[in-house]
């Protein structure tokens, strides 16, 4: 229990650093998306989702053709339970970057979540299929238990 404590703690401390690093990297140059992106995605993780979204409407701001800074965005937003926004993120990433990694699997895990009517599970099953086809290296990354549990279900009631 200590050790995985200590282990959290460590892990914070490193994100507090790498913010550091990104905050002096933002005032050599603040004009670039990438860094503020980041901070937004660094400080959501430490659990300041406001700051974060503050940063990466920054980084969006100053590159919407960014699609990191999309799937970013759809992550922090994903952590806080707006699935449909998220959502939103991801799909503007894969208008810019359609073979977008993260994007894609950001996406199908909104869709999971959302699993509420018919089109969102045939929604499913077409971003698993293309996340599979795309990625088929990494078929047990794509498809955790939660996953093969939404495709039973998609499967199950599909024709509801």
């Amino acid at each position: 229990r200590s050790t995985l404590s200590s282990s959290s703690a460590a892990s914070d401390v490193y994100k507090r650093q790498a913010i550091e690093c990104l905050e002096r990297t933002i005032e050599l140059n603040g004009a670039c998306a990438n860094p503020w992106s980041h901070k937004g995605f660094a400080l959501s993780a430490l659990g300041d989702h406001k700051q974060a979204m503050v940063c990466l409407n920054k980084a969006l701001d100053l590159n919407p053709n960014y699609p990191n800074g999309w799937t970013n965005k759809g992550s922090v937003l994903h952590r806080v339970g707006k699935y449909r926004k998220a959502l939103v993120c991801y799909e503007k990433a894969l208008i810019i970057s359609p073979n977008h990694k993260s994007a894609l699997q950001g996406k199908q895990e909104a869709l999971v979540a959302l699993k509420t009517d018919a089109e969102l599970k045939k929604q499913i099953l077409e971003y698993i299929a293309r996340n599979i086809h795309l990625f088929p290296e990494e078929k047990l990354k794509i498809l955790p238990t939660d996953l093969i549990i939404a495709i039973k279900f998609t499967i199950h009631h599909l024709d509801d």
